[in-house]
């Protein structure tokens, strides 16, 4: 089954500790879920054969274009974006952390 947007951001914002919203926009957080496929696309575009041109919105209930493997990385790489913009965490190197994370399983 594959996995949502929905479920990425549901994910990334337990970890963010921001379950009702309230820090990150869901407009921003979806955003960052098409970076990081596209980042993955940039990284393993083996993963994506058969799959031509552009990648689809991914807001809400779309599917991640990608296997459930990979839904990990995707949830790490929101989170890194998301508190790269926080300075206490750059400062922490916890968004180092997660940008590792995130770009570790797709080797």
């Amino acid at each position: 089954m594959a996995r949502t947007v929905a479920q990425v951001l549901v994910s990334a914002r337990a970890t963010l500790n921001d379950v009702a919203g309230a820090r990150h926009g869901t407009t921003e957080l979806e955003g960052f879920v098409l970076d990081a496929v596209n980042s993955i696309r940039n990284t393993r575009p083996d993963l994506f054969i058969g799959k031509w041109g552009e990648i689809a919105p991914l807001t809400g209930s779309a599917a991640l274009p990608l296997d459930a493997q990979f839904f990990r990385p995707v949830v790490d790489y929101v989170i890194a974006r998301a508190e790269s913009k926080d300075a206490a965490h750059v400062e922490s190197a916890r968004v180092e952390l997660m940008a590792k994370l995130s770009g570790g399983f797709l080797r």
